[in-house]
């Protein structure tokens, strides 16, 4: 690594050494390249990381227990799950998390989010009064399906009292 670091600066300043490339990242380079890091140079081909789309999902207590096997599912398909609560089975409002979701949709923090509650129509209600949110209740994976490609919804909200959590994955 060391003499590779030395031929990288040699040829990023135009020395003798010469490199055809060489793969890293920004903050490869910056790490292991202290306190001077290699300049932009041709012969470096940077690498840019690709971050796991964040979700962020939150519900009620009746949505509470389907909620945490979708944030399992939705880890094991590669995304990372935000959980904004609630962070039990006891008695909670839904305006509380319908807000903190659509919030992060609307502002652009998130391309789309997911909301659970009893029947899906109080979450529902809440999210779609932030603006740019379509916010659509699934109870099939049809539904869902039929809300992204024909209504473009970009939070799916599930009526946990009407779906068992196989179907809540299935629809997820």
């Amino acid at each position: 690594a060391p003499d590779l670091l030395r031929r990288l600066r040699e040829s990023a300043a135009g020395g003798s050494s010469s490199i055809d490339k060489c793969w890293t990242t920004p903050r490869a380079v910056a790490l292991y390249c202290p306190p001077n890091p290699l300049p932009r140079c041709p012969a470096i081909q940077y690498i840019y990381p690709q971050m796991a789309e964040v979700i962020p999902i939150g519900s009620d207590h009746a949505g509470y227990q389907l909620k945490e096997r979708l944030i399992a599912e939705l880890r094991a398909l590669g995304y990372e799950p935000l959980d904004l609560g609630t962070h039990s089975p006891e008695s909670a409002d839904y305006p509380d998390y319908a807000h903190q979701v659509a919030a992060r949709v609307e502002q652009h923090e998130s391309d789309r989010g997911i909301l659970l509650c009893g029947s899906g129509l109080g979450m529902s209600y809440a999210a779609n009064r932030h603006p740019g949110v379509r916010a659509a209740v699934a109870w099939s994976p049809e539904v869902a399906k039929l809300a992204r490609e024909h209504n473009d919804a970009n939070v799916l909200i599930l009526p946990a009292r009407f779906v068992s959590e196989d179907e809540g994955v299935e629809i997820l």
